[in-house]
């Protein structure tokens, strides 16, 4: 009989390995058993037609309770930039969508950082079918930029609810060039939770989009 260390027998030592590693495998594979029942079964086409069936009810509803969100949207004129409202049919629009984002700005625009704003809340809108957006004149809506305190233009509010959610006065507060990609907006929008997701950029760096395709 061959002997290990101390005068252990060698078979002694292989057979006390052999139990400890068998223990411990059926110790991992009854934790993974345990781990995988607890998991929600999805029905196969092997399952009964009653599990199929609630599947494709599940399914259905949900794509007609998407359509229904996306007839409402546009009913409320959602999917463009909306201009031209005076702020009593502003108010009534808070009122109408969850999420509305105005800007508001100098009459014809006034400068390049309003220009591509524009330009930013044209293709958001287009993205954003639960959000809208609306463009307004800052010297017709004296009301609201005294309320507002609206005095560095352009200037974003959003509603939210109903009520204001927050003012960023002046571009500065999305980048503080005053000059960002699409992305980025919609990045700072959907951060604080005015759009639902992220689809037109990556949110990366400043600047404009017509920069950004020059240097690409």
């Amino acid at each position: 009989m061959q002997r290990g260390g101390r005068g252990v027998p060698n078979d002694a030592v292989a057979a006390a390995v052999q139990s400890a590693v068998l223990s411990a495998a059926t110790s991992v594979e009854a934790s993974l058993d345990e781990q995988l029942s607890a998991l929600p079964s999805l029905p196969t086409p092997d399952d009964g037609e009653d599990d199929m069936a609630a599947v494709r009810a599940a399914r259905m509803a949900a794509l007609r309770a998407a359509a229904a969100d996306r007839a409402a949207w546009s009913a409320a004129g959602h999917g463009s930039v909306a201009e031209g409202l005076s702020e009593k049919e502003l108010l009534a629009a808070t009122k109408a969508s969850t999420r509305l984002v105005a800007a508001f700005v100098r009459p014809g625009g006034g400068n390049i950082y309003a220009t591509e704003l524009e330009a930013h809340l044209t293709k958001l809108a287009g993205a954003h079918l639960e959000t809208r957006f609306v463009r307004m004149d800052a010297e017709r809506s004296p009301f609201l930029s005294n309320k507002l305190h609206l005095r560095v233009l352009p200037a974003l509010v959003w509603f939210r609810g109903g009520k204001v959610a927050r003012v960023l006065h002046g571009l500065g507060e999305v980048d503080p060039s005053g000059r960002f990609t699409t992305g980025v907006l919609e990045a700072v929008l959907f951060e604080g939770g005015m759009v639902t997701s992220t689809v037109v950029g990556d949110g990366r760096g400043g600047g404009s989009d017509e920069e950004d395709e020059e240097d690409a």
